[in-house]
């Protein structure tokens, strides 16, 4: 926002739209896209930092605006998060809810049952609720390998008078 990334040196309002969509955008996919995935933010972590360092920082890289507007499409736990439950179950957010942002649906860890039988819970019919996310490299070798959360492939508008947005998952053949 300041000019210094822009080959024009253009600054605030003289930047278009669209180029500050994709600056906000580009900037949350490599926090949370690191080649190293030890470095990776979680969808949620990355959203807080980019949206505090924004919000502090009045003259900072990204425009607060454009930030807003990310969260409300991606939701304050985007697909792909990975978090931990009331109940201390584990689960990763697949689809978010537009009517009630922080009760997502989410898949859980459960050991006995096969990934294709994964259990799907609606935050928004349930009473648990999210304790905290959780980092990929903090779990387990097995939980990590049946939530897969870099498996969420894409976001996509639902067909539902909300508009909720969706997630794709497609499973990781090694």
């Amino acid at each position: 926002m300041n000019g210094s990334g822009h080959p024009n040196q253009l600054v605030g309002d003289e930047i278009s739209s669209l180029a500050k969509i994709v600056m906000a955008v580009d900037e949350y996919d490599d926090l949370c896209n690191n080649p190293n995935r030890k470095e990776n933010y979680t969808p949620y972590e990355a959203l807080s930092l980019l949206y505090k360092n924004s919000s502090v920082n009045q003259t900072g890289d990204l425009d607060p605006n454009i930030l807003v507007i990310l969260i409300k499409a991606l939701g304050v736990y985007p697909p792909g998060t990975v978090v931990e439950l009331s109940d201390e179950s584990l689960g990763v957010v697949i689809s978010i809810n537009s009517e009630s942002r922080t009760n997502p649906q989410v898949m859980l860890y459960v050991p006995e049952v096969a990934f294709d039988e994964a259990v799907i819970v609606d935050l928004a019919q349930e009473s648990l609720t999210i304790q905290k996310s959780v980092r990929p490299k903090d779990l387990k070798k097995e939980v990590r390998e049946f939530l897969s959360p870099h498996r969420v492939t894409g976001y996509f508008p639902s067909s539902t008078a909300g508009g909720s947005i969706g997630s794709s998952y497609q499973p990781i053949l090694k």
